[in-house]
């Protein structure tokens, strides 16, 4: 099977902007029928929002990391991705570091 090297690439910058719209729209509770009906699950719309969030990066981070394996570390559109999902999943990581931390101290 032929495909393009870009193919990854393209698809990992396509994760990245669904995640940050389908976030945005469990964050307003657009998919649960509104802001009163978030927490079906012991969650609110932050923390199902967070959800979403961090499972989109780190699925498009993946994609993007093997999509410049495959184009030998060549494509910017590579980069552009691993940058769309990356940053965010570091910043959600370490948010989520800092309140662990913040609960672990007496």
């Amino acid at each position: 099977m032929n495909q393009s090297r870009a193919d990854l690439d393209v698809i990992s910058i396509a994760i990245a902007v669904l995640t940050f719209i389908l976030a945005a729209l469990v964050m307003s509770g657009a998919l649960s029928g509104g802001q009163s009906q978030c927490g079906d699950f012991g969650f609110t719309c932050l923390g199902n929002a967070f959800i979403v969030l961090m499972l989109g990066t780190l699925i498009g981070f993946v994609t993007a990391l093997m999509g410049l394996i495959l184009a030998r570390w060549r494509s910017w559109c590579g980069w552009i991705g691993l940058l769309l999902n990356g940053l965010p999943a570091l910043a959600l990581c370490g948010w989520l570091l800092l309140v662990f931390v913040a609960r672990a101290a007496p």
